[in-house]
C-alpha cells in the first residue's frame, strides 16, 4: 500500500488481511466515533468501502483507530 491508494482500496485491503466484514468495522468504530462526535452508518461505510465518497477527518481517524492503523 502506498499513501497514493484511496481510503476504498485501503479499507478494503486492511479488512481482507484481518478478515473483517462492515458490520465489524462498524463495531470496533463505535467508541471511537463516540470520542470524535461523529456518525457512522452502514451506508457511509459502505459507500467509503466503495470509494463513492471519502471520508472526513474526524471519521477517518475514528475508521483507522478502529482498524489499528
Amino acid at each position: 500500500m502506498n499513501k497514493t491508494e484511496s481510503v476504498a482500496a485501503r479499507l478494503g485491503y486492511i479488512m481482507k488481511q484481518r478478515g473483517l466484514k462492515q458490520v465489524d468495522v462498524l463495531n470496533l468504530t463505535k467508541p471511537y466515533c463516540e470520542k470524535y462526535h461523529v456518525k457512522l452508518a452502514k451506508n457511509y461505510l459502505s459507500q467509503y468501502c466503495n470509494g463513492k465518497n471519502e471520508p472526513g477527518k474526524e471519521m477517518h481517524t475514528s475508521i483507522a483507530l478502529a482498524v489499528g492503523v
